[in-house]
């Protein structure tokens, strides 16, 4: 009977295990919002993108230092102004230290700040930045095209023991 016993545990013990130990390496955390973040071609595509843009700036903060790349993020000529895409910088006290849409945000304590819906995003982001390294986290934002509030989804990457930085795309089909 212990045997038995105990084959039946090893094989609960597999059957919870090994579905989590075949999570594909590489997947990046979703924080939870107050909309989903839908799952299309188009949304995948500008995720990519986005994806892309944001470790281009990190490794930008890697080669030239802080001050150079905050200058250059809060540019809104520089390089990484593309569209809607911009990048932000944030210590995780919550300060904006580089704002690649709106400059005027550099220095300001945002870590309470909220969207439209009440949710706090600046603490939102810097959760998923802390404890995951890197995410996806949506929220409103608005949009510099429009200049309205839009759904948006924030990509962000821990830099350092400091800071990290993100951008977004805008999800303008949202209804």
């Amino acid at each position: 009977m212990k045997k038995v016993f105990m084959a039946v545990l090893v094989l609960a013990f597999l059957a919870c295990a090994v579905p989590c130990m075949a999570q594909k390496t590489g997947e990046v955390f979703v924080g939870k919002g107050k909309f989903e973040i839908p799952d299309n071609a188009d949304i995948k595509a500008g995720k990519d993108k986005l994806v892309k843009f944001v470790q281009a700036a990190a490794e930008f903060y890697k080669k030239e230092g802080k001050d150079k790349a905050f200058k250059e993020f809060s540019d809104p000529k520089g390089k990484f102004i593309d569209g809607e895409f911009y990048i932000y910088a944030y210590d995780f006290n919550g300060v904006c230290v580089a704002h690649g849409s709106n400059p005027k945000l550099v220095g300001q304590d945002l870590k309470d700040f909220t969207d439209p819906d009440g949710f706090k995003l600046i603490q939102a982001l810097i959760d998923v930045a802390k404890n995951h390294e890197k995410g996806f986290q949506p929220f409103k934002w608005p949009n510099p095209l429009t200049k309205k509030s839009a759904p948006k989804i924030g990509y962000v990457e821990k830099l350092d023991e400091n800071y990290f930085i993100g951008s977004g795309i805008y999800m303008e089909n949202e209804k």
